[in-house]
């Protein structure tokens, strides 16, 4: 890790239970353009809406929304199959009914951005969007401002010969203030474009700009009116 922070912890409250592994609930509505779907929270906390998937074998994670495989893949193989199946009956069961009660809205625009990205509200959850363009140019953007808080014997490879991990510590005890002393050595060092790959390439965007829990998403996957070239960043 290049840098220290820490995820939020926060509880959603869960949508009507059936029968199911313990931790995952769903109930059958309609996604924003109408289409009868199903949503989906894994241990009150993430929710994404399931559609059925056409044709294909659907016992591996690979169709499931990421936020969904990505927390499976930590079970067991007994586990994981349970869950499937859990997974295949909601999906299955919401694209051949009528929908429910429930209807999702859509993401509602905020006034303000995340280091240039788009931020969205969505059933008490924010969201940090861009292009693959637009997220690498907020990292390089949270990354400038927040140098004096990167680990110092990773920060220590990008400052100029003769500078140590002693005198980054010594900056560093005056938290937001050493920041333009430290980026002024960088970029008397390899440079702040160096710096900003370095970092990227060891802890990911994410890291950088999903402050909830450090994680990079297909925009596409946490709501269905994101387009399938976009990221997502959760940031509270």
């Amino acid at each position: 890790m290049t840098h220290t922070t820490n995820p939020a912890s926060e509880t959603a409250t869960p949508v009507v239970a059936k029968a199911a592994p313990t931790g995952f609930t769903w109930e059958p509505g309609r996604c924003p353009d109408g289409t009868p779907c199903a949503r989906v929270t894994l241990y009150g906390e993430t929710k994404v809406h399931l559609v059925a998937q056409g044709g294909g074998d659907r016992t591996d994670l690979a169709w499931m929304p990421q936020a969904v495989a990505s927390r499976i893949s930590t079970f067991t193989d007994a586990e994981q199959a349970e869950w499937v199946d859990a997974l295949e009956v909601a999906a299955d069961e919401a694209a051949d009914g009528e929908g429910g009660d429930w209807e999702a809205e859509a993401p509602e625009e905020q006034p303000w951005d995340h280091h240039g990205l788009t931020t969205y509200k969505w059933e008490g959850e924010e969201y940090a969007v861009g292009t693959e363009e637009e997220a690498d140019a907020a990292a390089r953007s949270y990354i400038e401002d927040s140098v004096w808080a990167f680990v110092p014997s990773f920060l220590v490879g990008y400052l100029p010969e003769g500078i140590d991990v002693e005198t980054i510590e010594a900056l560093q005890e005056k938290c937001e203030s050493a920041n333009g002393p430290l980026l002024a050595l960088v970029k008397a060092g390899r440079g702040l474009d160096a710096l900003v790959e370095g970092a990227v390439c060891a802890d990911g965007r994410g890291h950088f700009l999903a402050a909830y829990d450090f994680e990079e998403r297909d925009a596409s996957e946490i709501h269905s009116s994101f387009g399938p070239d976009t990221f997502g960043y959760r940031v509270n």
